[in-house]
């Protein structure tokens, strides 16, 4: 046996360098005591049943396949680094250095030793491979063919021995995931020679650690293109070897003649859950037909199986990005029901005149799904079009401010022109916290909402209201707390919900505390086709309390609504007035529905109102209707007409039966005042057999 020598492994130019990887020093460059010190290394690839079982490409090492090995003893005296052993097919000998070194691994002491191997060797003798054994890979497509994929099929084994028996027989274990595609021509179909596919939704960047065995993904979401098959017989197979990596939403697409087809693909439970796990081979059995892809299951005889899964390729569909009124075009693009799309900007369109882009609707009026610039797009199924939106500068309802975000909502308050502009709501949104919109002028001096607010059919969540102190002109020389949306309005809010819950919690004793859904205080013009889900609820102490679901106070027009919120105080109050709709009003409430479960005030308290529709009125009640499980008889207050009984949860029919909603109502003065009646055509429908909602368009 040849013995061992300073310059057996390879030439060094530190010290260092040396003692790494000779791992001993010059007192112990002898064997140790026994028969044989050199290390005799086996290798197989397979399961820990001892069942040999194959890499990537083939049934058994391929001769000069290399594998790196590094070896560490209890007391550190057998100490080697990266050392380069090439398999005959059967037998892994070390490879000979420069000028005929002996790289052969010894034993340098009795104690257990560890032998880290891996597959397919880098670097150097000594030296760790890459950067600190860690091997950094970007896939392509090119390492995907059957040739190449050996080389991405990372491999790794752990095994201790020592001089007593020098036998290291290492079990490689896969450390990637696979997954294998067996295509099928169904009937009336033929599949060409060099089929291609292609993979996306996947990371291709990831890496490999050496020392413990480690795959996994680090990069982003990419993809592979034109990935290629082989053909035994007739069967056409796709192999790809990928990072280990939890996946939601990878997509296969194959692309037939003009026709591309895809679906998602989805994994077993692994062991980083929905993923692509390491060591585990993903089978999935495609037929093609002519208008769509099946796949079912296939045998895994070598790596870790995965299972096996049943999916269908669908048609890939038609995404369109419509200018909705700007000139010019943005390409679309054929996409996969439920794949992720990246959405773009306007992209150089041209925008009406006196307009901006502000993002992607699904519908025209902004009345659907809203989508910002660079947002993500789950892709549903069939073709679909986003339209592009254009927001005007306000000056009339033609051209309305868009409104998308609760900072939009907020800018309505942001000076006395922007109260008087025009807005339309294009998406649902939850305002945190919320302050009800006026526009401070300084020492608590209020200017109301004069614009129009049209809520697109879309609906505004209150999650926690704070109450605004302020004093409006119309309202007096008292000051007053506003608990709301709108804090008082002198304009027009219509097609809008409001969910949510208010909280009045009384600290002044002498101010008015108003509290709607809608607004606090309704001054002029008209808040109509609006619904308010909207809970009050009132506590504390103050000198008066209005809340309703829609207005707290009402001095105008409240048409076409109906509310659904509870309206519930036990506050201490000189004057309270709580009703379904408004608290107190001293103009019309007209075509409305109060549906509200409950509306109760403290009891043995003077001044108390409360009714169905509104608590106290100087106006009128026309044409209104309040749930019978409100108890009007039972009522405190003043005796006015308090809406005609209905269910709690009237039936469709109810809603849209001919004559329910009047065209007009006829004043004290004999005249006539026009009313427009509830439009299920363009504004409302009934959807679940009972409660309208909200068109949009």
């Amino acid at each position: 046996m040849k013995q061992f020598t300073p310059t057996r492994l390879f030439a060094v130019t530190s010290v260092v360098a040396a003692m790494l990887a000779a791992g001993c020093s010059e007192e112990n460059n002898e064997p140790s005591g026994n028969a044989s010190n050199a290390a005799i290394v086996t290798a197989s690839i397979g399961k820990t049943d001892n069942v040999v079982s194959s890499r990537a490409a083939n049934t058994v090492w391929d001769v000069d396949d290399c594998i790196g090995i590094s070896t560490s003893s209890v007391n550190g005296k057998t100490n080697y680094v990266n050392i380069r052993y090439k398999t005959n097919g059967s037998v892994f000998s070390p490879v000979p250095g420069a000028a005929g070194e002996d790289n052969t691994i010894y034993f340098q002491d009795k104690s257990p030793t560890t032998f880290t191997a891996y597959y397919p060797y880098e670097g150097a003798n000594g030296t760790k491979p890459s950067s600190d054994g860690i091997i950094m890979k970007n896939l392509t497509v090119a390492d995907q063919s059957p040739e190449n994929l050996p080389a991405i099929d990372y491999l790794w084994a752990q095994q201790t021995a020592q001089s007593s028996d020098p036998k290291v027989d290492f079990r490689f274990s896969h450390r990637m995931s696979r997954l294998i595609l067996n295509f099928k021509a169904g009937a009336g179909t033929a599949l060409p020679n060099g089929l291609t596919y292609t993979l996306t939704q996947l990371a291709t960047e990831g890496t490999f650690d050496t020392s413990t065995g480690e795959a996994k993904a680090t990069g982003t979401v990419s993809k592979l293109e034109n990935l290629p098959t082989s053909t035994i017989g007739r069967q056409i197979t796709g192999i790809a070897i990928l990072w280990p990596q939890a996946v939601s939403s990878m997509h296969l697409q194959l692309k037939l003649g003009d026709n591309t087809f895809g679906a998602a693909l989805t994994f077993p439970a692994g062991t980083a859950g929905e993923a692509l796990a390491p060591s585990t081979s993903y089978t999935f059995n495609v037929t093609v037909e002519r208008t769509h892809i099946t796949v079912g299951q296939a045998d895994i005889d070598d790596w870790t199986s995965g299972g096996s899964k049943d999916i269908t390729l669908q048609e890939a569909r038609t995404l369109t990005f419509d200018p909705n009124g700007g000139s010019g075009t943005i390409a679309g693009d054929k996409v996969f029901e439920s794949a992720a799309v990246l959405l773009p900007d306007d992209n150089g369109l041209t925008p009406p005149s006196g307009k901006t882009f502000v993002g992607w609707n699904t519908l025209p009026g902004g009345g659907g799904e809203f989508y910002a610039a660079g947002s993500t797009l789950t892709m549903p199924a069939g073709d679909f079009t986003l339209y592009a939106l254009w927001s005007g500068d306000g000056s009339n309802k033609n051209k309305p401010i868009l409104i998308t975000d609760a900072q939009g909502m907020k800018d309505i308050g942001a000076s006395h022109d922007s109260m008087g502009k025009h807005y339309r709501l294009c998406n649902d949104l939850v305002l945190n916290d919320w302050e009800a919109i006026y526009y401070d002028y300084g020492g608590g001096q209020g200017e109301p909402f004069s614009g129009t607010f049209d809520g697109g059919g879309h609906t505004v969540t209150l999650n926690g209201v704070k109450p605004i102190r302020a004093q409006f002109h119309s309202i007096g020389t008292k000051y007053g707390y506003f608990i709301s949306l709108f804090a008082y309005i002198e304009g027009e809010v219509r097609r809008l919900r409001v969910d949510g819950q208010i909280t009045v919690d009384g600290t002044d004793e002498n101010a008015t505390y108003h509290a709607g859904g809608i607004c606090g205080y309704n001054n002029h013009d008209t808040v109509t086709d609006c619904i308010s889900n909207v809970t009050v609820t009132a506590t504390g102490k103050m000198y008066r309390l209005n809340a309703g679901s829609i207005a707290g106070f009402n001095q105008s027009y409240i048409f076409n609504c109906y509310a659904t919120g509870k309206i519930e105080s036990t506050a201490t109050t000189q004057f309270v007035s709580l009703g379904g709709i408004a608290g107190s009003s001293n103009n019309r409430i007209a075509n409305c529905a109060a549906l509200n479960s409950n509306i109760s005030g403290k009891d043995g308290q003077m001044n108390t109102y409360i009714h169905r529709i509104t608590g106290s009125t100087g106006g009128n009640i026309v044409n209104s209707y309040a749930s019978a499980i409100l108890s009007a008889s039972g009522d405190k207050g003043l005796n006015k007409p308090d809406g005609k009984d209905c269910d709690a949860k009237p039936a469709a029919s109810w809603w849209m039966k001919a004559g329910r909603w009047a065209n007009s109502y006829t004043l004290p003065s004999g005249g006539e005042y026009p009313l427009n009646p509830w439009n299920f055509t363009t504004t409302w429908e009934v959807t679940d057999g009972n409660l309208p909602v909200l068109r949009r368009k």
